[in-house]
């Protein structure tokens, strides 16, 4: 088959990916709030807002919040930077900003295929690609506007470098270049991106750079410009470079083990832990056999995932969002299987063990396509009505309210912190949204949504609180003035 024909069909396959990504979607965010300073951050690159007022109210909210661990200082600066052209023309138009999401979606799909074929055939990589692309874990990640997408471009990039320069560290600056700029990028979106650094390490030891004395100094291109990118950077945008949450720990690897295979699994399309581990024990098999073909050119890519796992076990809410690279490394390494495992030396049996890997992957493929299908209708009965979230009407509303009712200077209350500064510009700590009293808070003005105070804080706020406004969901909560003694 030419290769312009099958360049062709690949690409049709990814826009089919990318039309029932945009099917699914209904209107609106959801209410996690993390997109909040994402876009936050975004606008202040342009807009009114200074970066420098970002981080002061963010900081602010953390230190005056019944809690800390929800969110970092700062975020990373590499899915704001995306994000800040689209925002300058569209502005927060969330609905418009997802095309953002689908486009990084896609791509990162077409460097895992390109990463595929070099280890397993068309198609074999194509029935790979398909149930990724289906997977509605992925395509529900197309309607957030979180860094799980972006990150995932930007390491397979780096891997890819990483695979195609295998044996040229030394022939040129070039490789090193691209390698450091794109684990800078990866850095810059999410933290786990350090483990590419160390991928390209592996891969510098595993092509022996070191008994090249003439030319070995070139092996210090990626690292360089790794520091000096993440540098400047930081220099210009500060953000908090390595987080530390006292929760996250290694023993929630094990802790949370089968809570973490399940959310593995749900990513594949399995909803099951058992599910999960297998689907783990034979990615890492196949990987393991690949290894022991040709252990220098798979160590850096085994290394990475080895890492991203850890890392990803360590976070003290066990999330699939954590793995969004390390999942298709693993369907990768279940692929290969058939190709470095023991009937590679005889044809037949080997492509007997690939139609068994194909056919095994079919069922997945079909039924993630079939949800996504029925995803796709489900939108369509909702006939454009805003998921329930920061931008549904009556969220709209009470925003707008709070720009009317409070003073720039007063400290807003609220259970989503992020979402209140986004859309009032107003300073706002998180509360518990049963416990919206609790001490560890401080603020001015509350907004609570009706049904979700237990009774003992009704009573509480009732008394110490009267309503500036409310409508069927929301309550603006005014602290009643003390009475004369």
């Amino acid at each position: 088959m030419k290769i312009w024909l099958r360049r062709a069909g690949t690409g049709i396959v990814l826009l089919g990916l990318a039309w029932l990504a945009w099917r699914t979607h209904r209107p609106g965010h959801y209410w996690g709030d993390d997109f909040a300073l994402y876009l936050r951050q975004a606008s202040s690159l342009f807009g009114d807002l200074s970066v420098r007022e970002v981080i002061a109210d963010n900081q602010y909210m953390l230190d005056h919040s019944y809690k800390s661990n929800f969110s970092p200082p700062i975020y990373p600066w590499g899915w704001p930077l995306i994000l800040a052209i689209p925002i300058r023309i569209v502005g927060l138009n969330i609905d418009q900003l997802f095309f953002v999401s689908i486009a990084l979606y896609v791509l990162a799909l077409a460097f895992w295929y390109w990463f595929a074929l070099q280890r397993v055939g068309r198609l074999t990589a194509l029935v790979g690609l398909l149930a990724i692309g289906t997977s509605p874990i992925y395509i529900d990640w197309t309607e957030q506007l979180h860094t799980e997408l972006p990150f995932m471009l930007f390491a397979f990039a780096t891997l890819i470098v990483i695979d195609r320069n295998r044996g040229r560290w030394l022939a040129s600056w070039r490789p090193g270049v691209a390698a450091g700029v794109l684990a800078a990028a990866a850095f810059s979106t999410r933290r786990e991106g350090l483990a590419l650094v160390g991928a390209i390490g592996l891969a510098l030891v595993a092509d022996r750079v070191y008994a090249d004395r003439d030319r070995r100094w070139l092996a210090l291109a990626p690292f360089a410009v790794f520091g000096l990118a993440v540098l400047l950077l930081q220099l210009v945008l500060p953000s908090t470079l390595l987080p530390h949450y006292p929760e996250n720990t290694i023993g929630n690897l094990f802790r949370y083990a089968n809570v973490i295979a399940q959310r593995i699994g749900e990513i594949v399309g399995f909803d099951s832990s058992v599910a999960g581990w297998l689907f783990v024990s034979l990615g890492f098999f196949g990987w393991a056999l690949a290894l022991r073909s040709d252990w220098r050119k798979h160590l850096p890519i085994v290394g990475y995932l080895l890492a991203v796992m850890v890392v990803g076990g360590m976070f003290f809410v066990p999330s699939g969002r954590y793995f969004s690279t390390a999942v298709p490394l693993l369907l990768l390494g279940a692929l290969m299987i058939p190709t470095f495992g023991p009937t590679r030396r005889d044809t037949s049996l080997s492509r007997l063990a690939t139609v068994a890997v194909i056919l095994a992957l079919t069922p997945v493929v079909w039924l993630n396509g079939v949800n996504a299908v029925q995803e796709a209708e489900r939108a369509d009965q909702f006939n454009g009505v805003v998921k329930e979230g920061p931008n549904r009407a009556d969220a709209v509303e009470m925003f707008a309210a709070v720009r009317v009712h409070t003073a720039e200077a007063d400290v807003i209350g609220f259970f989503k912190a992020r979402s209140m500064m986004l859309y009032t510009d107003r300073r706002a700590v998180q509360v518990a949204e049963a416990d919206p009293l609790n001490p560890g808070s401080q603020f001015d003005v509350l907004v609570v949504r009706r049904t979700e105070v237990d009774e003992q804080d009704r009573l509480a706020i009732d008394r110490d609180f009267e309503v500036g406004w409310s409508n069927e969901t929301f309550e603006l909560l005014i602290r009643k003035e003390p009475a004369d003694a």
